[in-house]
């Protein structure tokens, strides 16, 4: 997906039988908080076979407070409708930021060598 409105952050959706993976590049912030919830719950219903989704932070370099907001709503909305939900992230700024917010006691991780990569 080309960048989130104004935001300088990319969407790639990525599928593998039941398992899905919503991959971010770029910000994770107040310009991109409209969109990634919308996009989560979507691409679930499209597929109700749905048991897994992951968010993959690994290109992201930056999540402010708005950031943070729209992956505990994806979170929820996975809890919702039954679907396992991981985040993937290396060491810097995001796994520092969830961290300080203790966040990373929250969010189940998957690690990145484990993320589908696209074909």
């Amino acid at each position: 997906m080309p960048p989130v409105n104004d935001s300088p952050l990319e969407m790639t959706l990525l599928a593998n039988g039941a398992d899905l993976v919503v991959r971010l590049t770029g910000e994770l912030d107040i310009t991109a908080e409209d969109a990634l919830l919308p996009a989560v719950a979507a691409f679930i219903s499209e597929r109700p076979d749905t048991a897994s989704i992951c968010i993959d932070l690994t290109d992201v370099s930056f999540v402010d407070s708005s950031g943070l907001r729209s992956l505990l709503l994806c979170r929820q909305h996975a809890d919702e409708v039954g679907v396992r939900y991981e985040l993937t992230v290396v060491d810097g700024p995001v796994t520092r930021l969830l961290a300080l917010s203790g966040l990373d006691t929250y969010f189940a991780f998957r690690p990145p060598r484990a993320v589908i990569h696209q074909d």
